[in-house]
């Protein structure tokens, strides 16, 4: 049985610290909030890999804080769910879970289009989020983001995977898409007249005030909510040698 921690969320309390870890996709990111309320966000090399790469920036990114940050200092983690890439996830959940044992931090994971959402979408605005799964599959959700900027988002289509014609239903009621062209040729090149199409983007900036907007609403936390998103079945790939 897993060991279970945090689950009754303190919710959020000036001078405290988070860190954010969003590995969902190639170009990943991290980003810190400290006790004053400055923001620092470092973007991964997409070139390296983020199973190498994570740990040593975090430290950096820390190190750089403030005349410097011990992991003792976090007083929560939080981490993009995805979906998205396998390796990518596992990285990030694996790495947000140690830390968070190791510094006795307060642990929630949220779904990365959610940030996506965040970052891509005004106040008062309903949008879809929509991200490439390959294979002529997209994975989605849709969101309304409150007139209140600092309200919580609020989730109209749970994070799906599926084909360009179910898609497309999920995505007619809202007039904002944040979708690629990658995503609008699976699509079929939809009739897009009174859309706004915005390109996507992922950031741990976002998924970041994302988390502490839950966290002010008094959701589940606990290494229970770091669940990678894997919506369609993984495929072996055999590379020729």
């Amino acid at each position: 049985m897993a060991e279970s921690q945090n689950t009754s969320p303190q919710g959020w309390l000036p001078g405290q610290v988070i860190l954010c870890i969003e590995t969902s996709s190639r170009s990943g990111s991290i980003a810190l909030r400290r006790g004053d309320g400055t923001v620092s966000a470092v973007d991964l090399d997409e070139a390296s890999s983020h199973g190498s790469d994570l740990l040593p920036a975090i430290d950096r990114l820390m190190g750089a804080a403030g005349g410097g940050l011990a992991p003792a200092a976090l007083d929560w983690i939080a981490v993009g769910t995805g979906p998205g890439s396998y390796t990518g996830l596992r990285v990030g959940a694996a790495t947000a879970l140690g830390l968070s044992r190791g510094a006795d931090a307060q642990l929630l994971g949220v779904p990365s289009l959610a940030g996506m959402a965040l970052g891509g979408l005004l106040p008062g605005e309903r949008g879809a989020a929509v991200r490439n799964a390959f294979g002529g599959q997209l994975y989605l959700a849709a969101y309304g983001r409150p007139k209140d900027p600092t309200a919580p988002l609020i989730e109209l289509s749970a994070p799906c995977c599926c084909g360009p014609e179910d898609a497309l239903k999920l995505m007619d009621p809202c007039a904002v898409w944040l979708v690629d062209d990658k995503a609008l040729g699976i699509l079929g090149a939809p009739s897009v007249e009174a859309r706004d199409i915005r390109p996507p983007a992922v950031h741990a900036r976002d998924v970041l005030t994302h988390a502490m907007q839950e966290i002010m609403a008094d959701v589940p936390t606990g290494p229970e909510t770091v669940k990678p998103l894997y919506l369609r079945p993984f495929e072996v790939k055999n590379r020729r040698r």
